[in-house]
C-alpha cells in the first residue's frame, strides 16, 4: 500500500512547485530595485572672477578703445659693449597712433658730444617719421612686430596677458602683468654707426590698479646689430622705468 501512495504525493509536489512558480511570474508585481544609472542634471557653477581678473579685464578694454590715450614717461639706458647710454623720454598715445620725444646722452662716453641727441619718432595711421636734433624725417616701420610701436598695441584680449601676482601697497592693491610684443624704443633710433638691427626679446611687466589703469613698470629688451666701420655684431640691450600718467587725456598727434 505504502507504494501505491507514494507516486501520487510525489506528483502532487511537483504541481504544487508549478503553480508556486507560475503566480510568481502572472501575480502581483513585487516591489523593485531599479538600477539603471542615473545622470541628474545639475545646475552649472559659474566661477565669479577674481579681482585680478576684473581688473586685466578693465585694462584690455582701456588699452583696445578706439580713443584710448595715455602718456608714459621712461628713464633708463642702453648698453653697448663700447658704451653706456642713458636714456630718458615720454610716449604720448592717441587711439592707434603715437608720438615718442626721447634722447641718447652720450657725453659720458664722448667729451665731444656734450648735449643729449634728441629723437622724435610718430606713428600716424601707421606709417613711421623719426627725426634726429630737429633734423630731416625719416620713414620707419611702426605698429608691427619687433617694430617701434605704442606701449599696448600687441594687446588684444585678456588671453595674452600673463598674470604675475598681487602687489599691495599703502596706496592700495595692485596687479603685476607681463605683456607680449612691446618695443617702446628700436636700435634704429641710435645715432651711432650701426646697421642690421634686430629685436631679439622684449619683456614689459606693469602693475595696474584695481580700475585696470596702468601705473609704473619695467620694459627691457636684448637687441644686436653690426656696430662701427668693422660691422662687428654686438649686443645692445634697453633697460627703462616706466611711469603713466594722463590717462583719457586727448593728445595732438600728426604726421611731419
Amino acid at each position: 500500500m505504502s507504494g501505491i501512495h507514494r507516486r501520487p504525493l510525489f506528483r502532487l509536489a511537483a504541481a504544487l512547485a508549478v503553480v508556486a512558480v507560475v503566480g510568481a511570474c502572472t501575480g502581483s508585481a513585487r516591489p523593485t530595485l531599479d538600477t539603471t544609472p542615473v545622470n541628474p542634471i545639475r545646475p552649472r557653477m559659474t566661477a565669479t572672477p577674481g579681482p585680478e581678473a576684473v581688473a586685466i579685464a578693465a585694462f584690455v578694454d582701456l588699452v583696445t578703445a578706439d580713443d584710448a590715450s595715455y602718456r608714459v614717461a621712461f628713464k633708463g639706458g642702453v648698453g653697448l659693449s663700447t658704451a653706456q647710454l642713458p636714456v630718458e623720454g615720454r610716449t604720448d598715445v592717441q587711439g592707434a597712433d603715437f608720438r615718442s620725444t626721447f634722447a641718447y646722452d652720450f657725453s659720458d662716453e664722448y667729451a665731444d658730444l656734450p648735449n643729449p641727441i634728441k629723437l622724435d619718432v610718430r606713428g600716424v595711421d601707421g606709417k613711421g617719421h623719426m627725426r634726429r636734433d630737429g633734423g630731416r624725417w625719416a620713414t620707419m616701420k611702426v605698429n608691427v612686430k619687433d617694430q617701434m610701436a605704442s606701449p599696448f598695441w600687441a594687446v588684444t584680449e585678456a588671453r595674452g596677458i600673463k598674470y604675475l601676482g598681487v602687489d599691495a601697497r599703502e596706496s592700495g592693491t595692485f596687479y603685476r602683468i607681463a605683456l607680449p610684443d612691446a618695443v617702446l624704443i628700436h636700435p634704429v633710433t641710435i645715432p651711432f654707426n650701426i646697421r642690421s638691427e634686430k629685436v631679439r626679446t622684449t619683456s614689459l611687466e606693469i602693475l595696474i590698479d584695481e580700475q585696470g589703469h596702468p601705473v609704473i613698470g619695467t620694459w627691457k629688451a636684448e637687441n644686436q646689430a653690426r656696430v662701427g666701420n668693422s660691422g662687428q655684431l654686438q649686443g645692445i640691450d634697453y633697460e627703462l622705468r616706466l611711469t603713466f600718467s594722463r590717462i583719457g587725456d586727448d593728445f595732438d598727434i600728426s604726421a611731419p
